[in-house]
């Protein structure tokens, strides 16, 4: 039997919050786009979007580095 890819529960969680970000990043750059699209050129807009997407994805992917992947839970 071939061997396949286990995925963790926090790996999930991972790819759970970057999918979260990344429809956040979609609903408000959908309401921002026309006026930056005004004033800006488009492929600056674009770019802009692109670099700040992938910022809030690393700095996820940095604090889970950074608290062992371990999630804060409000359990008593």
């Amino acid at each position: 039997m071939p061997s396949s890819v286990i995925v963790s529960p926090l790996t999930s969680s991972t790819v759970g919050a970057a999918q979260g970000i990344n429809q956040a990043a979609q609903c408000v750059g959908a309401i921002l786009i026309a006026p930056l699209v005004k004033k800006w050129a488009t492929r600056s807009v674009l770019a802009g979007a692109i670099f700040v997407f992938a910022f809030m994805t690393t700095l996820l992917l940095i604090v889970d580095a950074a608290t062992g992947m371990k999630r804060i839970t409000n359990e008593i």
